[in-house]
């Protein structure tokens, strides 16, 4: 059988994504933080990792999800924030505009994750499950009561979110 007829979608998928590898995990575990200072990744989206001097790393709002994949439904649910803001019913784009630069699933060394509210660009189970799966199991996820209801939903236990 040829190379070719080997390759799936599913293969193609694996071995394309995340689209920059471990490359920027790898940065980060190495980044030696000058005294008095500290590092800060842009991760996509609104996803910010920092790390300080003495080597703690915080994950802020990471986001591995995709927004709108298709044309199916044109419009919004009812209630949609855009839609209550702007009036609007048509559905926006939201479409995710950036590469994924970390991959949540080589996260090994994480001190907190911090979602700044429940919006699914802002807290998402899939780096939710990569941390719970392969950090510390003490490793904080910190927000406001509707993220913690997230979290719990998601089969966190109580004591592991605040």
């Amino acid at each position: 059988m040829s190379k070719v007829q080997t390759i799936t979608r599913e293969s193609w998928i694996l071995n394309t994504f995340p689209e920059w590898g471990s490359w920027l995990n790898e940065e980060i575990e190495q980044e030696q933080v000058a005294p008095g200072t500290f590092a800060m990744w842009w991760l996509g989206c609104t996803g910010i990792w920092l790390k300080s001097e003495g080597g703690a790393n915080i994950c802020v709002d990471f986001w591995c999800g995709t927004g709108k994949q298709s044309h199916g439904n044109p419009l919004m649910k009812t209630g949609h924030q855009m839609q209550r803001m702007a009036g609007v019913k048509k559905l926006q784009p939201n479409l995710r505009t950036t590469p994924f630069v970390l991959d949540p699933f080589a996260i090994r060394q994480i001190d907190a994750v911090l979602s700044t509210h429940d919006h699914n660009d802002h807290i998402d189970v899939n780096v939710a499950a990569a941390v719970m799966q392969n950090c510390a199991e003490d490793v904080p996820f910190i927000g406001p009561q509707t993220c913690v209801d997230l979290w719990i939903g998601w089969a966190f236990q109580k004591s592991a979110v605040s």
